[in-house]
């Protein structure tokens, strides 16, 4: 079954998204942006560097408005290919059975001026029609979720000198915007930096090339040049979830999950058929006897003596996150 459906424009954009187990849909944009930073060749000014992200101006810069599409529709998967720049791609995923959609970007070697290069940040911005008043959540550590309040700081007076990066939180695994009706929450693969600098937005950095040191110790401008002499490639995923609030952790939690630990794929000399290999070696393992449930997470095993292994646990659930799945449990280790 398909959970999501996606529609797109005559140029290849995201217009909406719909949700087939309650039938709402919803506007939904996703784009690309580009911060061009601030780039002193002396220390009398601030520059955007390693250590400091300071944008030249308020806005982001669109990187293009024309997208070449390509649709493939199978029996597991239906993807759109974009292409938005010849340094930016993306493709736009819908899994059979699963209820988020995934958005897989490449995006580099980020393009260098040969003469006074500009500093370039790239971001991802996704616009969706919610009410969210200024507010935001960010996780902490992929554990507790932190509530962020645009132009607000709880602990000091916040004085509005940096609008964009004064905004900024880390991000390693989610980011969300809520009102009383929907709760669009992005899963990330990596850390990053986020934000919400408008009502209905979540916008998340991706990529930064930059050619002026910030003065922070380093004494090199963060321009590293890749394999190729060119600049830096950069591939990543985003798992985006629209539900309601009261039904979003139970979702994203779990999810959060299997998104850290996709399985890594290797290659190897084929020197028998898949079935044949099968049979010959243990291609499947698991410790456990049974399931565990939903809300618990086996977060390490360390073996101490060929019989004897110390496992930990985690309930993935915060207090107040679910009626029933945040709830304590309570875990027999001698029976699984």
């Amino acid at each position: 079954m398909q959970y999501i459906e996606l529609t797109f424009n005559g140029i290849g954009q995201l217009i909406s998204l719909k949700n087939r187990k309650t039938g709402g849909t919803i506007a939904f944009k996703q784009e690309f942006l580009v911060y061009k930073g601030m780039g002193y060749s002396n220390y009398k000014y601030q520059s955007s560097g390693a250590y400091i992200f300071r944008p030249n101006g308020t806005q982001a810069e669109q990187v293009s408005n024309v997208t070449t599409v390509q649709c493939i529709e199978g029996s597991l998967i239906n993807e759109t290919r974009q292409i938005i720049a010849p340094w930016i791609s993306q493709v736009i995923r819908l899994y059979q059975g699963k209820n988020f959609v995934e958005f897989e970007w490449t995006i580099g070697p980020i393009p260098k001026e040969f003469k006074n290069p500009v500093t370039k940040e790239i971001i991802t911005r996704y616009t969706v029609d919610i009410h969210s008043a200024g507010v935001f959540y960010t996780d902490s550590n992929g554990r507790q979720t932190m509530k962020r309040t645009r132009n607000y700081h709880p602990s000091f007076s916040y004085t509005n000198t940096e609008p964009i990066s004064g905004n900024y939180y880390p991000v390693n695994n989610r980011i969300y915007i809520r009102d009383s009706q929907n709760q669009l929450t992005v899963l990330t693969d990596r850390s990053h930096g986020g934000t919400s600098l408008n009502d209905g937005q979540i916008e998340l950095m991706l990529h930064r090339r930059l050619f002026y040191d910030d003065n922070f110790g380093v004494g090199e401008a963060l321009d590293e040049l890749g394999d190729t002499g060119q600049g830096l490639v950069v591939r990543g995923r985003h798992w985006i979830i629209m539900e309601s609030p009261e039904n979003s952790a139970k979702f994203y939690r779990p999810l959060s999950l299997e998104l850290y630990n996709l399985p890594l794929i290797t290659f190897a000399e084929r020197k028998m058929t898949p079935s044949d290999h099968s049979r010959a070696f243990v291609t499947e393992f698991s410790a456990l006897s049974r399931s565990l449930p939903l809300a618990i997470n086996v977060l390490t095993i360390q073996m101490i003596a060929p019989t004897r292994a110390i496992i930990r646990l985690e309930h993935i659930f915060q207090g107040d996150e679910d009626e029933h799945l945040a709830q304590p449990i309570k875990v027999v280790l001698n029976i699984i």
